[in-house]
């Protein structure tokens, strides 16, 4: 009797701890998923463009006429992710604010810009000059410019620069490695067939430095883009070639003048307008359209703006299409980045 009364004892504190553990675990669980619903509803706010506002033009990474594809897996993880803008959508957005009165300035703001090349920067500034002859304001501003990000500021009615920052214009090269020497070292044999004096694709294995008729052909290009380059900005800016010519050939000297101010530097040869912070430029702003609830000036970031209004996208009846072709050829159908044989003529069709 008392070991029936024993088994069921335990039988019923099983039966209890079994209970318990099950509704631990369900409320563990509900309360994971309230905090994620939570999460996702808190997250998600209502965009709107205000009355008064200012368009933010901030490109990230590298501007692409095509995005590259991910992979799943690579999306879940969040590993990896290619860093693209679409320069399509920067197009896009800065026609749209063109005829949007609620939009009064263009602010391009540049420091997650990592690479938009000259032809993609030439294309965009067609947009934004329509932009500035609607009688708006075009505002660039960057802690620091490079290269890339400064001819695209040029194309802005005012460059401001970070007291602690400056423009970086180094010209055009060609750089590469030479192997002649370790190549003979090591006593490896390349056989290399080729006829003519311009042929430097194999000149690393041949020789220790760069062949005459190469510099000659490089420079020929190299000059050109430089020359393309240069005139854009001196027209831009308004300043002459030579101060600029002096500017990218002796930074030393430049600096040494300036004790070493690089934004100073820049002020000085006429590459930005004005050396202010972060707060200033806020402030100057907010003077301009007006402060938001978050103490900032009122704004509109691109991606959203161009979400919100990229149905009134006029669609021309009789335009060019362009379709983009990257990558490597291969049957079938392919994800952007590759061209696939089906996709690409379902798309010519």
């Amino acid at each position: 009797m008392s070991d029936n009364k024993k088994r069921g004892f335990f039988a019923k504190l099983g039966s209890f701890l079994d209970g318990a553990r099950r509704w631990t675990l369900n409320i563990i669980f509900l309360v994971i998923v309230g905090a994620i619903a939570m999460a996702i509803f808190t997250s998600v706010k209502e965009v709107t463009v205000p009355d008064r506002a200012v368009l933010v033009l901030a490109p990230e990474g590298v501007v692409v006429d095509q995005l590259s594809a991910v992979d799943a897996f690579t999306q879940l993880s969040a590993q990896g992710l290619p860093r693209e803008t679409l320069l399509a959508d920067l197009i896009d957005a800065v026609q749209l604010a063109s005829d949007d009165p609620r939009i009064e300035v263009l602010l391009l703001q540049l420091d997650e810009l990592d690479h938009i090349g000259m032809s993609k920067t030439l294309e965009l500034s067609e947009a934004i000059k329509v932009f500035r002859e609607s009688g708006k304001t075009v505002v660039a501003t960057a802690n620091h410019y490079n290269q890339d990000q400064y001819l695209l500021a040029s194309f802005a009615d005012q460059i401001f620069v970070h007291n602690m920052g400056g423009v970086g214009i180094e010209g055009f090269a060609v750089i590469r490695n030479y192997f002649r020497e370790a190549i003979d070292k090591l006593k490896i044999r390349f056989h290399v067939f080729k006829v003519g004096n311009f042929k430097s694709a194999v000149e690393p294995l041949l020789r220790n430095d760069m062949s005459d008729a190469a510099k000659e052909a490089n420079k020929a290009w190299l000059n050109q883009l430089w020359t393309l380059y240069r005139d854009t900005v001196v027209e831009r800016r308004g300043i002459s070639a030579n101060k600029l010519d002096n500017y990218v050939n002796h930074i030393d000297r430049v600096m040494t003048e300036v004790g070493g101010d690089a934004a100073q530097a820049a002020l000085d040869y006429g590459l930005v307008d004005g050396i202010i912070s972060r707060p200033m430029l806020r402030e100057m702003l907010i003077e301009r359209v007006g402060e938001n609830k978050d103490g900032s000036f009122q704004q509109s970031y691109f991606r959203d703006y161009l979400a919100l209004n990229r149905s009134l996208l006029i669609e021309v009846k009789e335009s060019v299409g362009i379709i983009v072709a990257s990558g490597n050829i291969v049957d079938g159908e392919q994800p952007a980045g590759t061209i696939g044989g089906d996709s690409l003529a379902k798309l010519i069709r």
